[in-house]
C-alpha cells in the first residue's frame, strides 16, 4: 500500500458491517498497519441494539480472510448511531478504513450511510474502499431510486 499520512499514524481502525466492502477493508488492514507501523483495531458495527461483544467477534470472524493477529484490538459499536460511536472510539492519531456504502442515489441522499457520515465529520484520515461488484439488472424505477 502506497499512502503517505499527514501525521504519524499510531493505530489503523477498521469499522466493519456484514458486506463485501467491509470484507475488503478488513483484508487491507494488515497492509495499512504494516505501512505505517501502526497497531490494528477492528470495530464491528451492530445495529438494532445488539450490544454483545460476542456478536461483534462473530461478525469479524465471518468477514476476516485469515485468523487475526494476537495484538489486534477488537471492539463493538452498537446502536442506531454507529458513526458517532466510531468517531468517539478513534484516537487522535488513528486512521479509519471503512467499506463504502453499498447503496447510492436518492435513498443515500435521504439517509447518508455510516461511512459517509464518518468521512464527513471526522478530523482523522478516513479511507473508504469499495470492492468490485458486477452490475445487476434492475428495473428502471429501482435504478432511479437507488442510483444503482
Amino acid at each position: 500500500v502506497k499512502c503517505e499520512a499527514p501525521v504519524e499514524i499510531e493505530r489503523v481502525t477498521v469499522a466493519v458491517e456484514d458486506d463485501g466492502n467491509s470484507r475488503l477493508a478488513l483484508e487491507l488492514l494488515p497492509a495499512f498497519a504494516s505501512r505505517w507501523k501502526a497497531k490494528q483495531r477492528i470495530l464491528a458495527m451492530l445495529y438494532n441494539g445488539a450490544a454483545a461483544n460476542a456478536k461483534g467477534r462473530e461478525l469479524i470472524a465471518k468477514l476476516a480472510p485469515a485468523p487475526l493477529s494476537e495484538d489486534t484490538e477488537v471492539g463493538t459499536v452498537a446502536g442506531a448511531d454507529a458513526a458517532q460511536g466510531i468517531l468517539a472510539a478513534v484516537g487522535e492519531r488513528d486512521a479509519v478504513v471503512m467499506g463504502e456504502a453499498q447503496w447510492s442515489g436518492f435513498a443515500r441522499w435521504l439517509a447518508p450511510a455510516t461511512p459517509d457520515v464518518v468521512a464527513e465529520k471526522s478530523s482523522h484520515m478516513v479511507i473508504l474502499v469499495k470492492a468490485y461488484q458486477p452490475p445487476r439488472r434492475r428495473s428502471i424505477l429501482l435504478r432511479l431510486l437507488t442510483g444503482a
